[in-house]
């Protein structure tokens, strides 16, 4: 116990998991949706059971559609960073000038 009552009590905040990356989202969105589908085709649920899937299938399935295209993005962002990172290294090399075409010439 530490000598400040008003900080004995406050509540123990929860750590947070680190954001994920949407790799991860989509994994985990495909296996809700595969599950959703589940209880959707099954027959034997009542009728407000099968509306429920029916909804988290159709949320899930736009929601995935999004969570494609930003992976889709960021992977094309990616590759263009690194093209650009390539593209200035090359460029800063032959900038450099060397000894003869620093020399001046005589005419």
């Amino acid at each position: 116990m530490s000598s400040n009552p008003a900080q004995d009590a406050k509540p123990k905040r929860k750590r947070r998991p680190k954001p994920g990356d949407t790799a991860a989202l989509r994994r985990v969105m495909w296996g809700a949706i595969l599950r959703a589908e589940d209880v959707l085709l099954d027959k034997a649920n009542e009728p407000e059971v099968t509306l429920r899937a029916a909804n988290a299938v159709a949320t899930l399935g736009g929601a995935y559609a999004n969570v494609t295209k930003t992976h889709a993005l960021e992977d094309e962002l990616r590759a263009l960073q690194d093209d650009l990172r390539e593209l200035r290294t090359t460029l800063s090399r032959s900038a450099k000038p060397n000894k003869r075409s620093a020399a001046p010439s005589v005419n």
